[in-house]
């Protein structure tokens, strides 16, 4: 089978064709070169996420430019990249793809591994970012509205979790203050506080 497709039968059932690397390349060369380490992506159909691991690397490069806090940049990177597809294992792949792309970067760069509160971050992180779910329905697997959080990292180690439904933030164009909830985390020390 081709790197394209996994199966002929996903393809009929689901239309799920890969995006091949010379089409990533031409959609990541259109991207801004001083782009912010917070810009916002989504790939409302990721598959095995070809185009979430490319931004990410982009995201992962101009971190380690930056040099100070690695721990928080490489957090800042990740928590600003969002993925739906409809099927799970795709969902599960695109993530596991993303959390390796991350710990060997850290460790070629850095010289050590990442540490565990870091892996424990954007593992949470991600679990929360790449779905499973239809974007054309707004709905997860399980029939209830798609969620996504929008992530801000505080320099003390908190981060603050505002969840929203991806169908807010279609009416809004991405303009949305209307939040369902609100959370607060520790990912120093891998602790979930609700606040109001």
């Amino acid at each position: 089978m081709s790197a394209q497709i996994k199966s002929r039968k996903r393809v009929a059932d689901f239309g799920e064709v890969y995006t091949a690397q010379k089409q990533v390349n031409d959609m990541l060369a259109l991207l801004p070169d001083d782009m912010p380490l917070e810009s916002t992506y989504l790939e409302p159909a990721c598959g095995n996420g070809n185009f979430l691991a490319a931004i990410l690397k982009k995201k992962l490069s101009k971190a380690l430019l930056m040099g100070e806090n690695i721990d928080r940049l490489f957090v800042i990177a990740v928590s600003s990249i969002y993925g739906v597809d409809i099927q799970e294992d795709n969902v599960l792949e695109s993530r596991n793809r993303m959390l390796h792309i991350m710990t060997q970067a850290y460790k070629s760069h850095i010289g050590m591994e990442m540490p565990s509160c870091v892996v424990n971050a954007v593992s949470s992180i991600l679990k929360q970012n790449i779905i499973c779910g239809n974007t054309l329905t707004a709905e997860s697997a399980d029939g209830q509205p798609l969620t996504f959080c929008e992530w801000e990292i505080k320099d003390s180690g908190y981060v603050i979790c505002k969840e929203y439904h991806f169908s807010d933030l279609i009416e809004a164009n991405g303009e949305c203050n209307k939040y369902i909830s609100k959370h607060r985390y520790s990912w120093l020390v891998d602790e979930r506080i609700k606040v109001a």
